[in-house]
């Protein structure tokens, strides 16, 4: 059901292009393409990879969700770019991004699994508008990993993590892309990450991963964009409610096949009424999100596990003394 404040914030057709990113799961492309027949957007850019060779099941998927977008019934530009050959989620995603920043200067990225709200649009499309020609601004996210954690006292807040379930950015931003990392050098990253925090465990979590993902060890397209990101002293932002789900977890998934707590999060409304005074990084809630989101214990998580430690040890002691005791009360 539309919100009661969205015919007045929508007096005019949404003008922010937006790419869906669609393989072979019409289930859940329908379901996220739903949300923006809602919305009736200006320009709709679709990019869809090819079946895997010989994969009958697969031909017959891809064009379903291909035929979704039949469904288009407003004025609408829809541009697609459905490939005749299969490439990889790395290949694929980024090469589509890549299209897609070749002919707008700006946009909306969703995969067909990442359902957001109506007021996530609006959202995105105010801070393109706000933070264009900042460029330390790379990456406007749409997903909030802080449990219901309320990060300051502005609608949004600034984040090294750049979150792609649900994201908005500029070709400005994304020409530091690389899908190959050729810039990629391991002593200069690890320097790079010791200047962004220092804790060990965040230092090495990181280099790993990056050192993975330049040597194809892990088939991926979003760490090399928060590579980009980082290596350019690039900023991200966050909101402070969550505002997609991502609803595409289970055996069909490419990367979230595993569902866990962050599977079908609750996606909330929320229009900005107020901005952050500053540009800084909200250091708790980095650290919050390196522990649930990455398993990287640092920060809170840190001394709750210090605080448990030294816990147990003191009940192991009270234990050893009553055992003691114990023993030698029998003995008289």
């Amino acid at each position: 059901e539309l919100s009661p404040d969205y015919p007045s914030i929508m007096s005019a057709q949404f003008d922010t292009p937006i790419l869906m990113i669609v393989f072979k799961r019409p289930e859940t492309t329908g379901t996220v393409f739903k949300r923006i027949r809602e919305l009736q957007p200006k320009r709709l850019f679709v990019s869809g990879n090819a079946p895997r060779p010989g994969n009958i099941s697969e031909v017959a998927a891809c064009k379903s969700v291909a035929q979704i977008f039949d469904q288009v019934d407003w004025p609408c530009d829809l541009v697609t770019n459905f490939r005749s050959n299969h490439l990889s989620a790395r290949e694929s995603i980024s090469s589509g991004i890549s299209w897609f920043f070749g002919l707008v200067d700006e946009g909306i990225i969703l995969e067909d699994d990442c359902v957001p709200t109506q007021s996530f649009f609006l959202f995105c499309a105010n801070l393109l508008e706000k933070y264009r020609d900042n460029k330390r601004i790379m990456h406007i996210g749409g997903t909030n990993f802080q449990q219901g954690k309320r990060r300051g006292e502005a609608d949004y807040y600034f984040s090294i993590y750049n979150h792609v379930w649900g994201w908005a950015s500029w070709k400005r931003a994304w020409q530091n892309y690389d899908a190959d990392m050729k810039t990629y050098d391991k002593k200069d990253t690890e320097t790079l990450l010791k200047t962004m925090h220092p804790d060990k465990h965040f230092q090495n979590y990181w280099s790993d991963i990056f050192e993975k993902v330049k040597t194809r060890k892990i088939d991926t397209w979003d760490y090399q964009w928060t590579y980009a990101i980082w290596k350019n002293a690039g900023l991200s932002i966050v909101p402070q409610v969550n505002m997609v789900s991502n609803i595409g977890f289970g055996p069909q998934a490419t990367h979230t096949q595993s569902i866990n707590w962050q599977a079908n999060l609750t996606a909330h409304e929320m229009y900005i009424k107020v901005h952050p005074s500053t540009i800084e990084v909200n250091k708790k809630a980095d650290d919050f999100t390196s522990t649930v989101a990455y398993g990287i214990i640092i920060g809170w998580a840190k001394q709750m596990i210090w605080k448990l430690r030294a816990m147990f040890r003191i009940r192991t002691r009270l234990r050893q003394r009553r055992d003691f005791f114990s023993r030698n009360s029998k003995c008289l």
